[in-house]
């Protein structure tokens, strides 16, 4: 079996997650058809063009098969609070929330994906990809006085 081969056997078995690129590299090193110092990128590579990954954002991927055509509609409906979760706590651990109007939606039941979501966090500002092409607006909030966020994370864990 050739190394791309031994590479699918392994994807196969994660059919349906979403995988940073260093757990994909930790998976392809459990392989036994590489080694550990091998050049892993250009096995993605090779992966993505025959339809194993899909790409999400810079480094996330959506593990799938060639014979599942996705549209971009079915992966947003399926994995957007997903993958906005797990930046979330890739960024930020536990310290962050969403704000805003979606905030009051989310608590209603409306899970409808916008364009742009707020994150509130205390550390980052700016502009932040989740997916394709729906993206976060970063802000922080620090305040030396007693805040509402240490009430919401104390609730929160």
């Amino acid at each position: 079996m050739s190394k791309l081969e031994l590479s699918i056997d392994v994807l196969e078995k994660n059919l349906g997650k979403i995988l940073n690129q260093d757990q994909l590299y930790s998976l392809l090193d459990h392989s036994d058809g590489l080694k550990k110092g091998e050049k892993k990128y250009k096995i993605v590579y090779y992966l993505r063009l025959r339809g194993y990954l899909f790409p999400l954002k810079r480094n996330l991927f959506l593990v799938t098969s060639p014979e599942k055509k996705w549209t971009e509609d079915q992966i947003l409906s399926l994995y957007y609070w997903e993958v906005l979760a797990k930046m979330g706590k890739d960024l930020w651990g536990n310290k962050w929330y969403i704000g805003g109007l979606k905030a009051l939606e989310i608590r209603l039941g409306d899970y409808d994906i916008r364009d742009e979501i707020l994150l509130v966090n205390g550390e980052a500002q700016g502009v932040e990809l989740v997916m394709l092409d729906k993206i976060a607006q970063l802000k922080s909030y620090n305040n030396k006085k007693k805040s509402l966020i240490s009430d919401f994370l104390k609730y929160g864990d």
